[in-house]
């Protein structure tokens, strides 16, 4: 095991917002099968340790671009031959005990945290453009990587959606394999020009951004944006269990939730509240119309109090 602290960061991200400062600790998911459990560590295992314990070291989510300080010892890491290794243990692992194991269909973890993952992924070209909200690293595995790269524009904000919005073309960049391409996801977005998906060792942090838009890639204009983290449709979807089942105990969670960083989320909450405890859901929506920082939310609440009195 290697402890990380977690840094939490309203400013740049939601997520981490719910943790409570502290150490957190990363399953390493880059060890031999049981039976190979007394052995030492391969070099790889440890150079993927040792990278870990950097970092901890150099990585602050208060200050997000110190994430750009992990390049070198990233490139250490695709030197040393870490993604075959990811491969080989996984599949290795798989054949031992067969379960899914900590990993989607695209991407193998090598260990994870509230602020950062490293994994070996499978970079594909999906049918529109895609927002990411995370920043990162790739390194591609076996061909080269080709990538347009587009700009919102002046004024943009990721988590106010608006269809007018349309993507600038700024310029492409062919990463060779095994280079390191730097993904700015709070500067753009990305066109990955692959006929069929290629394999990439990947460092990313976790989400700092509410939405994914979507864009159509003929157009370059705005579709639709939806939540990058799936805990918050979760906690919605909690929120309004409490509030079907009209239980007072509810109250003091939907109290503090009403708070939380994510707008969606925070509206959806005091609309819950407000079914639970009516004078108490009142008094904030009637807040939330005149006060919340978000757009959305204000407008919401104000079309809520012109119902209510109607």
């Amino acid at each position: 095991m290697v402890h990380v602290s977690a840094l939490p960061s309203a400013a740049y991200n939601l997520r981490t917002a719910c943790y409570s400062p502290g150490f957190r600790t990363i399953e390493m998911n880059t060890q031999s099968p049981p039976a190979a459990a007394g052995q030492q560590p391969s070099p790889q295992e440890s150079t993927i340790r040792a990278f870990a314990d950097l970092v901890e070291q150099r990585f602050d989510r208060r200050r997000i671009n110190t994430f750009w300080t992990l390049e070198g010892p990233f490139r250490q890491l695709i030197d040393g031959g870490v993604a075959h290794h990811l491969a080989n243990v996984a599949l290795t692992r798989m054949l031992a005990c067969p379960t899914p194991g900590d990993w989607q269909t695209s991407q193998i973890v090598a260990f994870r945290a509230p602020a950062f993952a490293l994994s070996l992924m499978e970079l594909d070209r999906g049918p529109m453009l895609q927002s990411t909200s995370w920043l990162g690293m790739y390194s591609p595995v076996g061909r080269e990587l080709v990538v347009d790269l587009y700009s919102p524009p002046e004024g943009y904000e990721n988590d106010v959606f608006d269809p007018d919005v349309k993507l600038k073309y700024e310029r492409t960049e062919t990463i060779p394999e095994g280079g390191i391409f730097r993904l700015q996801a709070d500067r753009y977005i990305y066109d990955y020009r692959l006929e069929q998906p290629l394999p990439a060792l990947k460092i990313s942090t976790s989400s700092f951004q509410a939405f994914r838009w979507t864009f159509d890639r003929a157009t370059l204009r705005a579709l639709h944006a939806t939540d990058s983290e799936a805990l918050w449709p979760q906690m919605s979807m909690a929120a309004q269990l409490l509030a079907d089942l009209a239980d007072p105990t509810s109250i003091p969670a939907l109290l503090k939730l009403t708070e939380y960083p994510h707008h969606g989320v925070r509206w959806t909450a005091i609309q819950c509240l407000h079914r639970v405890d009516p004078a108490a859901g009142l008094t904030l929506i009637e807040q939330a119309a005149s006060g919340d920082r978000h757009p959305h939310v204000r407008a919401a609440a104000t079309a809520k109090l012109q119902g209510l009195s109607a």
